[in-house]
C-alpha cells in the first residue's frame, strides 16, 4: 500500500509541478462560500449544533488566520479520489477530468485524496493500518508533511463536503459508522488547528 501511494503522489505531484501557476492569495470568502450551506446538511444527518457550530467556528477562525496568504497553484484533477486511478503495475492513469481547472489551490486534489482514505475506514473490509500506509505514501511522494495549516484546513473543508453528501437511508448500519468516524475526523483536526498561523 505504501508503493501504491508513493505512485499516485508521484503522479499528482508531477501534474502540479508541469502546471504551476502563480500562488493564490487565500481568500476567506470563497473559501467558506462553497461549504457554508453544508453545515446545514450536517445538521440534517444528526449531528448535533453545538458540535456543528463549534466545527464551522474552528474552519472560519483558521481561514481568515491565513487571509491573503499565498497558497501554491497548479491544475486541479477536480475529482482525485482512489475510483479514478488505476494502476497495473508500475503504470498509474488517471480517469474523470470533468471537474478539471487550468489554476487551483493544489491542496484542494491533496484533502480530496486524504478525505476519500478517511472515509472508507468505516468499512470492515478496509484494512485500517493498509489505509494508513497508503496515506503516509501519498504525502511524503508528494512532498508534503500532513500538518501544514493551508493542508488540514482544505481537508477539514473536503471532510465536511463527504460528509454532508451522506445517504444515510441507502447507507444502512455502515453509513451511521461512517459519519460517526467521518465527525471524529472532522473534529479532530479542526482542534488541531493552530492560532494563530504562522508563516
Amino acid at each position: 500500500m505504501h508503493y501504491l501511494g508513493q505512485l499516485t503522489g508521484h503522479w499528482l505531484r508531477e501534474l502540479h509541478q508541469a502546471t504551476q501557476t502563480n500562488p493564490i492569495p487565500h481568500d476567506s470568502e470563497t473559501f467558506l462560500q462553497e461549504i457554508r450551506d453544508r453545515f446545514i446538511c450536517l445538521q440534517s444527518l444528526g449531528i448535533n449544533k453545538e458540535t456543528v457550530d463549534r466545527v464551522k467556528r474552528e474552519i472560519t477562525e483558521a481561514s481568515h488566520q491565513i487571509e491573503g496568504h499565498p497558497i501554491p497553484a497548479a491544475a486541479r484533477q477536480g475529482d482525485f479520489i482512489p475510483q479514478n486511478i488505476l494502476i497495473d503495475g508500475d503504470r498509474l492513469r488517471i480517469v474523470d477530468f470533468e471537474n478539471f481547472s487550468r489554476s487551483d489551490s493544489v491542496y484542494e486534489d491533496i484533502a480530496t485524496f486524504m478525505a476519500y482514505i478517511q472515509a472508507v475506514r468505516a468499512f470492515p473490509y478496509y484494512s485500517k493500518r493498509a489505509l494508513r500506509t497508503l496515506g503516509e505514501g501519498f504525502l511524503r511522494a508528494y512532498g508534503v508533511q500532513g500538518n501544514e495549516v493551508p493542508l488540514r484546513l482544505y481537508l477539514a473543508r473536503a471532510l465536511v463536503v463527504l460528509i454532508s453528501e451522506m445517504d444515510m437511508e441507502r447507507a444502512a448500519f455502515y453509513g451511521h459508522r461512517r459519519l460517526q468516524i467521518l465527525q471524529t475526523q472532522v473534529q479532530r483536526i479542526c482542534m488541531e488547528l493552530p492560532h494563530p498561523y504562522s508563516a
